[in-house]
């Protein structure tokens, strides 16, 4: 199970995303407003509101629920927020976390991965970032992100997949088909 925590227009686009791989999602929002439209109506009535959620994403208000037994946890909460929604965060037992925010923390200047080592500093931390649009990503279109660890020889890129040969990428989209994909740990190997 995937947990998304952050349910603006790049959390949702990356639930949708991931939902549309097969992996079940639990989305987390801190509006209730949009929890009970995406359980109610399919739909994040704040942000993205002309895109279907996937039945596969679970919506929750409940941050710990959110994370409960997940295999992967991905942060994607805007930058001035990231500290203080990452206090909230239950410690994972074994889930890789991937931090999907963009820029710095706006009082102590670090990156969001940096933040998540020092509260979580047994986890697998990942950084994904690339030239992508939310609306890119919810609607299934050709993009590209790539995705770092700590002690990885390089940065791997996403790139569209017309093959069954896996690649280490979080995201990836097929030019082709349109058919999203996406690896890490147990969620992201099977696809």
């Amino acid at each position: 199970m995937i947990a998304v925590v952050g349910a603006g227009s790049w959390g949702t686009a990356l639930a949708i995303h991931l939902a549309r791989t097969g992996a079940p999602v639990r989305l987390w929002a801190r509006e209730r407003e949009i929890v009970e439209g995406i359980r109610s109506r399919r739909r994040n009535p704040l942000y993205m509101p002309d895109f279907d959620v996937p039945a596969a994403v679970q919506a929750t208000a409940d941050v710990a629920a959110a994370v409960d037994d997940a295999d992967v946890i991905v942060m994607v909460v805007p930058s001035e927020f990231f500290a203080a929604t990452l206090a909230t965060v239950p410690a994972p037992r074994d889930a890789m976390i991937v931090s999907a925010t963009k820029g710095f923390d706006p009082v102590r200047h670090v990156r969001m991965s940096e933040l998540v080592r020092e509260r979580f500093p047994h986890a697998r931390v990942a950084a994904l970032s690339g030239p992508t649009f939310a609306r890119e990503v919810a609607s299934g279109s050709p993009t590209a992100a790539g995705s770092s660890t700590a002690g990885a020889a390089s940065t791997t890129s996403a790139r569209p997949r017309r093959s069954p040969t896996p690649t280490t990428s979080p995201v990836s989209t097929s030019g082709s088909t349109s058919t999203p994909r996406i690896q890490s740990r147990q969620a992201m190997n099977r696809c």
